[in-house]
C-alpha cells in the first residue's frame, strides 16, 4: 500500500485519490473551465498573469478555475479563481488527465516539450498572448 503526505497527514493512496476526485467532480460542477498549471516558465507564467488578469479573462462571463503547486500573487479584480495545491497534487493530476483527457473543460498547462502545444505557438510569434488567452476561455 502506498501512502501520501497531504497537507501535513499522511493518508493512504486509495484515500488521496478518491478525495482527489471527489473534488474534481465538484469543481467541474461549479466551474466552466479548470486548468492545472503544471510548473513553471516564461511564457506559462506569462499565460498564467495574462489569464487571472488580463482583459480577454476580466470581460469573459465563464467560471474558471486555476490549480498550481506554484504560489502565485492573487488579484482582487481577477476574474479567475487561482487554488495553490501541494506538488504531489499537481502531479497526481496531470497523470489522470494525461491517462483519461476525458473533458475540454479539465485542461493542463505546461511547457513540456510538444510542438503542437498553444505554449509553443505563443513562444515562436505565431500567437499572441492576449490570442492565446481568448482560444484557452473559448
Amino acid at each position: 500500500m502506498t501512502f501520501h503526505r497531504n497537507r501535513g497527514k499522511i493518508v493512504n493512496e486509495k484515500d488521496f485519490e478518491e478525495r482527489l476526485l471527489g473534488k474534481l467532480e465538484e469543481d467541474l460542477a461549479e466551474y466552466d473551465k479548470i486548468f492545472l498549471v503544471s510548473g513553471r516558465g516564461r511564457i506559462l507564467d506569462e499565460l498564467v498573469n495574462e489569464l487571472c488578469g488580463g482583459k480577454e479573462a476580466k470581460n469573459q462571463k465563464k467560471k474558471i478555475l486555476a490549480l498550481s503547486s506554484v504560489k502565485r500573487q492573487s488579484r482582487e479584480e481577477a476574474s479567475v479563481t487561482y487554488r495553490q495545491i501541494t506538488e504531489e497534487e499537481e502531479e497526481w493530476l496531470g497523470r489522470f488527465y494525461l491517462t483519461y483527457e476525458f473533458s475540454d473543460r479539465f485542461l493542463l498547462l505546461s511547457e513540456q516539450d510538444s510542438y503542437g502545444s498553444l505554449l509553443r505557438l505563443v513562444e515562436t510569434g505565431l500567437l499572441g498572448m492576449a490570442q492565446a488567452v481568448e482560444a484557452l476561455l473559448y
